[in-house]
């Protein structure tokens, strides 16, 4: 990759590129039911992460969408699940899907990206915590957006001048 392209896409701004995808972000209380959580990505099918706030709306955890899907997936093919099962440890996870009622049960710890971090700040997030989304918080740890891999794959075409229109109205 060229040093001027990277200067474009690896310095970026966040609040840069958050308005070439959806505005917003899918966002649940950590007590939201499976169901809520499910009903509420359903929504927004653009949607790559949900994140999870308290009661004040600060951000606690996050849920990829894969994560939701499993949970949702696992009550109507409980034997895909079951084949997986071979060590104490894939039982022991398996036993902690079951169980699980709200979203609090299923999200990860937080992980997250100021307005003022770079693209690249983002990505390596995204890439390290095997994210395909990451919510934007101010610094009081509020959500104010999400930016998703699509999104910086955009930012990278824009820089090339490539940006293809979209159907988004």
């Amino acid at each position: 990759m060229d040093k001027a392209r990277q200067q474009i896409t690896g310095h970026t701004r966040i609040r840069d590129v958050m308005h070439l995808g959806k505005d917003g972000s899918v966002v649940v209380r950590d007590n939201a039911t499976i169901d809520e959580v499910a009903r509420t990505v359903a929504a927004d099918p653009w949607s790559r992460v949900v994140a999870v706030v308290n009661e004040k709306g600060t951000l606690v955890g996050v849920i990829p969408l894969d994560a939701v899907l499993n949970e949702v997936f696992m009550h109507i093919l409980p034997e895909e699940f079951l084949a997986d099962i071979v060590d104490l440890d894939t039982l022991l996870d398996y036993t902690k899907m079951t169980a699980a009622r709200v979203a609090k049960d299923i999200m990860q710890p937080p992980v997250s990206v100021t307005a003022d971090e770079t693209v690249r700040d983002a990505f390596r997030r995204m890439h390290k915590h095997r994210l395909g989304g990451i919510p934007v918080v101010d610094e009081a740890g509020n959500v104010l957006a999400s930016v998703d891999m699509l999104e910086l794959l955009q930012c990278w075409l824009k820089s090339r001048g490539e940006l293809p229109p979209t159907n988004k109205t």
